[in-house]
């Protein structure tokens, strides 16, 4: 694993974990969101598989060395920057998961780098 890349990984990221679903399907997240992370955040367009199986384009790429989970929100910025940390679908700015891949490193460190795919957007 580049070590490059984990050291550029300084940009303050909010993320919002994978969602519950109340009784009108309205997606909900629990107390422990929002979080700030670092990572490193690239504002590009990548062809990718989607969770229904189909060619998605990417609105931006996102590495980091923490856990992310599909569906979740991924924010550029910090939790002070946010109109209202509750919910990302309405928040300008807040990007969907729309897939994630994971590469441990060939020495076995323990260290896992996370490829971040983000689709649609809040707000």
């Amino acid at each position: 694993m580049s070590s490059w890349l984990i050291r550029s990984m300084k940009q303050t990221i909010v993320h919002w974990g994978d969602p519950t679903f109340d009784e009108y399907n309205k997606p909900t997240w629990d107390s422990n969101w929002p979080e700030e992370i670092l990572a490193r955040w690239e504002n590009r367009t990548d062809k990718f598989i989607g969770p229904q199986g189909k060619e998605e384009l990417s609105q931006a790429v996102v590495y980091t060395t923490e856990t992310i989970a599909l569906n979740g929100f991924l924010f550029l910025g910090a939790l002070n920057d946010l109109d209202s940390a509750q919910d990302p679908t309405t928040q300008a700015g807040a990007y969907q998961v729309r897939r994630v891949e994971n590469v441990t490193d060939f020495k076995n460190t323990k260290t896992t780098l996370y490829k971040v795919f983000l689709g649609t957007k809040g707000g």
